[in-house]
């Protein structure tokens, strides 16, 4: 049962690309895993901000009345495994890029119910390139017959 999270911010900035720690609550403690996201507070203000779990930790470098505490954990099971963590600081190292933003690419998107849903797809004219293969041509037939 660790008591403390190290946490990298899901903000893709030079500024903010360092590990966090953060207190784990005992209602969290039998739950949380490394991989998993979470939300915390952030900054001055504790504007709720998505962070990701990389290490679970007994020990904590800074006294425990300047952590904060992790507010929930958003997925119920790790989004990214340990060899996803190696292979995104491999990428930060070798492309200078955030560590939020190469483990952002192991996430999988949530679809939202704000996103647009194509229901019906019409062909407007059939293109009479030579280029169009085989394959291309009956499902572009099918289209036409739709």
């Amino acid at each position: 049962m660790a008591r403390y999270a190290r946490i990298i911010i899901d903000l893709h900035h030079q500024k903010v690309d360092r590990v966090y720690t953060y207190l784990v609550s005992e209602a969290l403690s039998q739950q949380i895993e490394e991989g998993m996201l979470v939300e915390v507070p952030f900054g001055m203000g504790n504007r709720s901000s998505q962070g990701y779990v990389i290490e679970l930790t007994e020990e904590a470098e800074f006294p425990e009345q300047r952590l904060k505490q992790i507010r929930k954990i958003i997925s119920p099971e790790p989004v990214f495994s340990k060899s996803n963590l190696e292979l995104a600081k491999k990428m930060q190292e070798r492309y200078y890029a955030p560590l939020s933003a190469c483990l952002a690419l192991f996430v999988p998107k949530i679809p939202s119910f704000a996103d647009p849903v194509v229901e019906k797809v019409r062909l407007l004219r059939m293109p009479q390139d030579e280029y169009v293969g085989k394959g291309q041509r009956q499902f572009l037939t099918c289209l036409e017959k739709s």
